[in-house]
C-alpha cells in the first residue's frame, strides 16, 4: 500500500464493528424499551448511514426526540462496540509516524464520544481533526468535508495537500463517492453494510476492496525496502550479504528486507530491518524511490533513515550478513565493493538525487 501524508478514517464499521453491533444488539434492544417490534438487519441496512434522527424514524416508524437519542446513548454506554480487529494498533502507528489523521462520522456526537472512549479508549482529540457530519449539518458526501480536513493539515503543518497525497477509507458508498469529489484515493473495508459487489457496481477497482482496515494498509509482502544512513563523513552504512546461497552473496547494499504482513507502513520495515539487521535503531525519514526488486518479491523502496543515537558505532550481525560497515562514497562509485545491482543503481543516480535527499 502506498504510503500517504494525510489518512481521513471512517468511523463506523472502519474503526468499530457498528454495523453488525448496532443491527444485532442495540437496535433490538431500543425496541424492547420503545414498544415497537424489533428491526430485521436488511431494514436497518437499507438505512444505515443515514442523519441518526432520519435512520431512527425510518427503521422504527417514529419521530424520535431527544429521549430517544438519551436512550440509545445508554444503550451504547452498557453494550460498547466492539473494535474493528487492529484499529487502535493502525492508529498508534500513523501517529508514530507523524500522518495527520482525520476522523469523520455521521454518528451522533454523543455516541462518537462513547464509542471512541470506551471501545478505543481514547478522546476525540487523539485525532489531528474531526468532522462530524451531525455536528457541522453536512452528510456525507460533501467536498467540505475534504475542504475542511486540507485546511487543518494546512493549519497544523504550513503545507497545501493535494487529493494524491489523501487516503480515505471507509465502509459504505457514501465513503467512495466522497473520495471522487476531490478527487483523493481511497479503500474500501467490508466490515459495513455494504458489499464488495456493491463497490465493483459503483466503479471501485477490485485492487482497492479489503476485507478490514488492517488489510487496506498494511504493506504488500511482495515488496522490500533498502535502508539509506549516512553519516557526516559522507559515508554510507551497507552491509555485506552473508548467504552462500543467496545469488548476491559477498555484495553489499543498505539494510534491507521484505515487509511483512503485520506492518502499517514501510517505515516500520525500515525499523525492524536495520535493527535485525544491524543492531542499530533509525528514524525513518522519507522514501526516495522505487524499482524493481533484486530477488523474489517484486519491488523495492530505498527510504533515508537516521540513526536514532548519532554516536552508536556499535553494530550486531545477525546470521544473514557477514561484514557491516560505513563506506565513504567514493568507495562505492569507484567499485571497489560488489553492489547489490539496485543499489547500484541507487549510487549511480546519486549526484542527480543530491539537491532532492539528505
Amino acid at each position: 500500500m502506498k504510503s500517504y501524508p494525510v489518512y481521513l478514517l471512517d468511523l463506523d464499521d472502519t474503526l468499530i464493528g457498528s454495523f453488525e453491533h448496532v443491527s444485532t444488539v442495540i437496535y433490538p434492544k431500543l425496541a424492547d424499551s420503545l414498544g415497537l417490534p424489533a428491526p430485521d438487519k436488511e431494514s436497518v441496512r437499507k438505512h444505515w448511514g443515514k442523519e441518526l434522527s432520519l435512520s431512527l424514524s425510518e427503521i422504527f416508524k417514529i419521530e424520535p426526540d431527544e429521549g430517544t437519542i438519551d436512550l440509545l446513548s445508554q444503550l451504547h454506554l452498557e453494550n460498547p462496540t466492539p473494535p474493528i480487529s487492529g484499529s487502535k494498533r493502525i492508529l498508534e502507528t500513523l501517529k508514530k509516524h507523524g500522518r495527520f489523521v482525520g476522523l469523520y462520522t455521521a454518528a451522533h456526537p454523543k455516541i462518537m464520544d462513547q464509542c471512541l472512549e470506551n471501545t478505543l479508549q481514547i478522546k476525540r482529540d487523539y485525532f489531528d481533526a474531526v468532522f462530524n457530519t451531525y455536528e457541522q449539518g453536512i452528510p456525507k458526501p460533501a467536498k467540505e468535508i475534504i475542504d475542511f480536513f486540507s485546511r487543518s493539515f494546512f493549519e497544523k503543518t504550513g503545507k497545501r495537500v493535494k487529493g494524491s497525497e489523501i487516503l480515505i477509507v471507509g465502509d459504505s458508498l457514501t465513503d467512495f463517492f466522497l473520495s471522487k469529489i476531490y478527487p483523493t484515493d481511497f479503500c474500501a473495508v467490508l466490515n459495513g453494510a455494504h458489499s464488495k459487489k456493491d463497490f465493483v457496481d459503483n466503479g471501485l477497482d477490485t485492487q482497492f476492496i479489503f476485507p478490514s482496515i488492517s488489510e487496506a494498509l498494511t504493506a504488500p509482502t511482495d515488496h522490500g525496502i533498502v535502508a539509506i544512513v549516512k553519516n557526516e563523513k559522507n559515508e554510507f552504512l551497507l552491509i555485506k550479504e552473508g548467504r552462500e546461497n543467496n545469488p548476491y552473496f559477498g555484495h553489499w547494499s543498505g539494510p534491507h528486507g521484505r515487509c511483512q504482513a503485520e506492518d502499517i507502513l514501510e517505515e516500520e520495515t525500515v525499523i525492524r530491518e536495520t535493527l535485525e539487521e544491524c543492531g542499530v535503531l533509525v528514524k525513518p525519514v522519507r522514501k526516495l524511490y522505487t524499482r524493481p526488486a533484486d530477488t523474489k518479491i517484486k519491488t523495492v523502496s530505498f527510504w533515508e533513515a537516521v540513526l536514532q543515537d548519532q554516536s552508536s558505532s556499535s553494530f550486531t550481525l545477525s546470521e544473514e550478513v557477514s561484514e557491516i560497515g560505513w563506506i565513504h562514497l567514493e568507495n562505492i562509485k569507484n567499485g571497489t565493493i560488489p553492489l547489490y545491482p539496485g543499489t547500484l543503481d541507487f549510487f549511480d543516480q546519486y549526484e542527480n538525487l543530491i539537491p532532492t535527499i539528505f
